[in-house]
Order: structure tokens, then C-alpha cells, then sequence
């Protein structure tokens, strides 16, 4: 480029070399006597000669100019020729590393996902140095779920450990808002029914807020808008019976059914007194059938038993022929146990409920492990292990062993809570009115 660019002050030199021989010639010529005289004195050949100089140093210099130029593009499609190939091996790069983030889920053309997937990192790298989650829990749930959830948790977080506490309603309740009120870093996951947490939303401070991931499929009845509590199951109730006292087809189909005079002292309950629940039940029955079935129900001669495990050998033993407001899960445990119990189908579909609930404890000592452990519960993969164990759960499209059992399809009625400080005045009221005999 730069022998091109000085081209041109060279050919204005020759031209300006010949001008100055010229005018010289003129002036000299005018000096002596004429300019044609003068002329006649130089040679043409000479002038001629010059100019071809200058040409040919011209075209000398625009041959090495473009002979410059060519090289120039030939350097520049060579290098137009890398960046196609880097560009290839760019895209193709760019392309393994997409296949490689789609098949480990990680959402890399997706910013909000990604900053959620670093936040998702950071709790369980703090998880792991936590190394623990404890999780308080009633009895009642499926000893067999306890265990696989265990397994499933330890298996994708081989650093944190499971611990369980577990007792009656009313035990984990009182433990838990005992931690609160005085401020002990103890259990970390609470897990209860719908009783216990009217009690505990009584102190909602002692529940930390946290809404666990993909429960978009629950209902606003399923979880709180704060994310205090979120419901994993269903726990429904209805009526149990002894298949060697009650045939199939001579078993009640309704609630209603209970007031034929054929099961007139047959008909058993656990004691309202002996758990937070069960108050909450013949509230709800009240409100559901009305003030004259309560009446005529309490006609009936009710067995009363100490508590839900007593009622339910009763039934085994023959001792009653109905249990009222039984669990249709805990009855197909001990039918598969080989027991002589099931429960009705009740024809109106319609079964009296509570939900099950998880929770993180605001003290929680190992609020990261916490989190996780929720996670996995609210998870497909969770979810199938609590329907694996006899769990009525709450995402549609898990196997359920027993179909029978499934949640959809039901129609539910939650139970009419009755708070802590008012159930014994509630009893008394209540089997005052219809002259119920409560133990």
C-alpha cells in the first residue's frame, strides 16, 4: 500500500522535470535570439527518453504496489479461512456444551433459572457442612415411608444424615412449640396433621417461610400463601367393619346408615379426649349431617376406647362390628396383615379429611438440610415413595398401589378444628347437647 501511495509524487516529478527543461529552453532561446532557434538546438529524443524513465519507474512502482495488494489478500483470506474454521469449532463446542448442560438439567439459556440453580448450589454445599436434619414426627405416618425417604435423602446427599423424633400429636406438637418459646434449635422439619397445625399456626412465627420447589400442582387450600406449611397427603376417614360379623353387602354405605337400629351397640370410637382430632370430628360430622343425626346417633350406644390402636383391635377381636371415622389406610394395612377388617366404599363418595403437612421450624438447626428435605418430599420421586407407603398424596399422576385410596376423583370434606384451650369446654358442651356419654 505504501509503494502505491508514493506513486504519484514520482510521476509528478518526471512531468515537472520535462516542464523545466522546456520553459529553461524558452527563456534561454528569448535570451539569444528565439525560442525557435533555440529548440532546433535540443534534442527530441532526450525529452522522450525522460518521459519513458518516468513511465517506467511508474509502472514499476504501481506493479509493486499491486503485487503488495495481492499478497495483502491473500493474507486476508487466510485469515478469513482460520476464523470460518474457529468459527465452526466454536459453534460445535458451543453445541456439545448444550447437550451436555440439557442432560444435566442445567438451564444455561435460561437467566432466571440459572441464578435459581446457583442458589439451588449454594444450600447444598451449606447443607453438607450442617451434616444433619432432624425431623419431628407423628407416629401415625407409615413406618415403611419414614425409611425409604431416608434412604432416598442419604442417597443424593450422602453428607447429611436423617434423624427422627417421633410421638403422638399432641407430644410433637407440645415439643415443638415448647423449642419455640424458649428459643431451643431442635427439630428442624415438623410433620403433623391438620389438628396440630391449627394449634401451632396459633404461634405461625415458630414455622419459617419457605415454599418448596415444583408445588405449582397444589391447590391455595393445599399450602399457605407464605409458604409456612405446605400439604404432601390426605388423610381421610370413613367407616371400618369386621368382615366375620358383616358381610360385604350388609355393611352401611352412608354415614346415615349408622342410625338403623341393626347396629345399635355395635358401633365403636376412640375417646374424643384421647387426641386433638377427634373432638374436630364430631364438630365436623355436625356441621356436615346436622344437629337431629348427632341426636339420633347418640341413641346408638357408642363404644368408646381409649384411643385409635385400642379401637381398632376392638374391630379385630369382633368386641364392635363398625368403627366410625376409621382409616381406610391403617384398615388396609392390617387386611394385608391378615386381619378380618375392611372399610366401605361409601356410595356418595364423600369422605371426612385432614391433610398432612410439613414445615420448617423458624430454630431450625439445620435450616439448609431442612430445605432439601422438604424438596425431595414435594418431588415426584418423593411423592411416589409416600404413595409406595400407603400415603394418599397430593400429585396427580403418581402410581398409587391401591386405587381405592386415590385422592382424585373424592369428595372431601376437611375437618371443623377446634382450638386447644376450648376442647375440653367443647366436649362437655357437646355431649351435654346430645347426650353423648363420653368417657
Amino acid at each position: 500500500m505504501e509503494s502505491k501511495s508514493n506513486s504519484k509524487p514520482v510521476r509528478k516529478s518526471g512531468i515537472s522535470t520535462v516542464a523545466a527543461i522546456v520553459l529553461t529552453a524558452i527563456i534561454v532561446g528569448s535570451a539569444v535570439g528565439g525560442a525557435a532557434s533555440y529548440f532546433s538546438t535540443i534534442s527530441s529524443d532526450a525529452i522522450v527518453a525522460e518521459l519513458r524513465s518516468q513511465n517506467e519507474k511508474t509502472s514499476s512502482q504501481i506493479a509493486t504496489a499491486q503485487s503488495e495488494n495481492g499478497r495483502l489478500k491473500v493474507d486476508v483470506m487466510a485469515l478469513q479461512d482460520v476464523n470460518g474454521r474457529l468459527n465452526s469449532q466454536v459453534s460445535a463446542l458451543s453445541s456439545d456444551l448444550r447437550a451436555m448442560a440439557d442432560a444435566a438439567g442445567i438451564p444455561i439459556n435460561n437467566p432466571e433459572e440459572m441464578k435459581k440453580l446457583s442458589g439451588e448450589r449454594k444450600v447444598i454445599e451449606a447443607a453438607k457442612q450442617e451434616g444433619k436434619v432432624v425431623i419431628y414426627q407423628q407416629t401415625q405416618t407409615p413406618g415403611s415411608s419414614a425409611f425409604a425417604l431416608r434412604s432416598a435423602f442419604e442417597t443424593k446427599y450422602p453428607q447429611v444424615t436423617v434423624e427422627w423424633v417421633t410421638g403422638g400429636a399432641t407430644e410433637i406438637t407440645n415439643r415443638f412449640l415448647d423449642d419455640y418459646k424458649n428459643a431451643v434449635r431442635g427439630g428442624d422439619v415438623i410433620v403433623l396433621g391438620q389438628q396440630a397445625l391449627f394449634d401451632i399456626l396459633q404461634k405461625k412465627e415458630s414455622l419459617a417461610k419457605y415454599v418448596p420447589k415444583d408445588t405449582e400442582y397444589l391447590s391455595a387450600d393445599l399450602k399457605d400463601k407464605d409458604g409456612r406449611w405446605t400439604s404432601h397427603n390426605v388423610v381421610i376417614l370413613g367407616i371400618g367393619y369386621n368382615t366375620k360379623l358383616v358381610p360385604k353387602a350388609d355393611a352401611p354405605k352412608t354415614y346415615k346408615d349408622l342410625l338403623d337400629p341393626k347396629w345399635k351397640g355395635k358401633i365403636g370410637v376412640p375417646d374424643p379426649k384421647s387426641a386433638p382430632i377427634l373432638p374436630a370430628l364430631w364438630k365436623t360430622m355436625e356441621k356436615q349431617f346436622g344437629e337431629d343425626y348427632i341426636r339420633q346417633l347418640a341413641t346408638q350406644n357408642i363404644h368408646y376406647y381409649r384411643d385409635i390402636n385400642e379401637a381398632t383391635n376392638k374391630l379385630i377381636a369382633g368386641e364392635i362390628s363398625i368403627y366410625l371415622n376409621a382409616g381406610p389406610v391403617a384398615l388396609e394395612q392390617s387386611k394385608a396383615a391378615g386381619n378380618p377388617v375392611d372399610w366401605v366404599r361409601l356410595s356418595d363418595n364423600t369422605y371426612i379429611s385432614q391433610l398432612g403437612w410439613y414445615g420448617i421450624s423458624a430454630n431450625a438447626s439445620h435450616p439448609n438440610a431442612a430445605r432439601l428435605f422438604v424438596d425431595l418430599i414435594f418431588s415426584k420421586e418423593g411423592q411416589q415413595i409416600l404413595a409406595d407407603g400407603g400415603n394418599l398424596v397430593n400429585m396427580p399422576g403418581v402410581r398409587v398401589p391401591n386405587p381405592d385410596l386415590a385422592v382424585q376423583g373424592k369428595k372431601l370434606i376437611q375437618i371443623e378444628s377446634v382450638p386447644d384451650a376450648e376442647r375440653t369446654a367443647f366436649l362437655n358442651a357437646f355431649s351435654a347437647k346430645y347426650g353423648l356419654k363420653f368417657p
